[in-house]
């Protein structure tokens, strides 16, 4: 319905406007600086995740760091999305994979 790693309030604005109701989920209805400020480091994480996929044999340590952090932080927020998680977990392999820490 709506990007999930949005502030609380632009999520439900755009719920409201898009289908026409106001979400009373726990995450919605419930005011919560430190969850805003998860969601915006996610999604900040998943831009830095994919340059330093870019950038290929730089930056790989970072991109390590950054989606350990990432699944850390969905655990936090209780986002328990498989396809986000599957994208992160392989990420996370082609740095290991790259850095020589696994083979293939």
């Amino acid at each position: 319905y709506v990007e999930l790693r949005l502030h609380r309030e632009e999520r439900r604005q755009q719920l409201h406007e898009n289908y026409g109701f106001w979400c009373d989920c726990k995450a919605c209805s419930e005011p919560s600086e430190g969850s805003d400020r998860r969601r915006t480091e996610m999604k900040r994480l998943d831009e830095s995740i994919r340059v330093d996929q870019q950038d290929r044999l730089k930056n790989m340590d970072r991109g390590e760091r950054s989606v350990k952090r990432v699944l850390k932080l969905f655990d936090q927020e209780g986002l328990h999305l498989l396809t986000w998680r599957k994208l992160h977990c392989l990420s996370g392999m082609e740095f290991a994979l790259r850095r020589g820490d696994v083979t293939s």
